[in-house]
């Protein structure tokens, strides 16, 4: 079986070993990468088995928006509706109902989750000699 061929059914957690390389590479502020053929040839992978890792991560239809390599930390935005708002927007398309109420639901949702996500970095950093977490939250 060809490289290619097994790459597309590759399984989620692989694809994700797979294209670490590519997370670091695009997370590391040292480094000006010019295009995407840069990028693939730093990361010793071809075009094709980077879109047979990207889709074996998508579990439901997306939509992902073609952009430069320096752009890809620029949110999806609307340049007209970006003058009239002025503000940070994250334009993203909802193509089934259900996914509108689940987007819906964790924008709603945000600010629980926050302070959740922080009580429990809290409670992981208390000390193992207090009791009870009542304890040291107090």
């Amino acid at each position: 079986m060809p490289e290619e061929q097994g790459d597309r059914a590759m399984k989620p957690q692989a694809a994700k070993n797979k294209l670490k390389p590519v997370w670091d590479l695009l997370n590391n502020s040292k480094v000006q990468l010019e295009d995407m053929s840069q990028l693939l040839a730093q990361c010793d992978m071809t075009l094709n088995q980077y879109n047979s890792y990207i889709e074996a991560l998508i579990s439901s239809s997306v939509i992902l928006m073609k952009r430069d390599v320096k752009d890809c930390w620029v949110n999806n935005y609307n340049p007209h509706l970006l003058t009239a708002w002025n503000a940070n927007m994250d334009i993203q398309y909802i193509l089934d109902e259900y996914g509108c109420i689940i987007y819906m639901l964790s924008y709603i949702s945000k600010p629980e989750r926050e302070l959740s996500d922080y009580i429990k970095t809290i409670v992981k950093e208390m000390s193992p000699e207090t009791e009870t977490e009542r304890e040291e939250i107090k």
